[in-house]
């Protein structure tokens, strides 16, 4: 009796050993959707000469298989970096808004809330804009919709004072 109680004591350790190897070999594998944007803008300041902004986005959205037809994103991150050349006015940018639209423009999601997170960039960027966040947003794997990173730049005193710019991804991954 005592011998049939060690065999099935070694044989409940040895199920559970392979419950968790399979287990963890199984897990969801994560994929990303990657797009970069960059461009420079240009600003005439009246009796101040021209002033010029390089702007670079890098967008990315994570995501992972939930099921058959449906991609689960957990998580995006936004690096938002420029470098201004002037003579007198000093242009600067901002990230305005990032969202999730469907294919005819429809609002799905605002995202609002981000965290810092720690990237390396060249120093020649006068400003670093490095944001993370993990809400999740569940859609078709044959989805239409994208995501929108707006941005502005704008130069005291210049004609005109402001430009608007954006990126968009679409979220359709398999």
């Amino acid at each position: 009796m005592k011998k049939m109680y060690i065999k099935i004591c070694l044989l409940g350790v040895t199920l559970f050993l392979l419950g968790m190897f399979y287990q963890s070999t199984n897990a969801s594998a994560a994929y990303a959707l990657n797009k970069n944007y960059e461009n420079s803008y240009l600003f005439a300041v009246p009796e101040g000469g021209w002033s010029s902004i390089y702007v670079n986005i890098n967008y990315t959205e994570r995501y992972t298989k939930y099921d058959s037809s449906t991609n689960k994103f957990y998580s995006r991150e936004c690096i938002f970096v420029y470098k201004s050349s002037y003579a007198t006015s000093k242009p600067v940018g901002n990230v305005a808004t990032i969202k999730h639209f469907t294919k005819s423009g429809g609002e799905l999601h605002h995202f609002t809330k981000w965290n810092d997170f720690a990237v390396v960039v060249p120093t020649s960027y006068d400003y670093i804009w490095s944001k993370q966040n993990g809400k999740n947003k569940f859609y078709s794997k044959s989805t239409d919709s994208y995501a929108h990173v707006a941005f502005q730049v704008s130069c005291n005193g210049a004609v005109p004072p402001i430009q608007t710019g954006g990126l968009k991804m679409v979220l359709t991954a398999n």
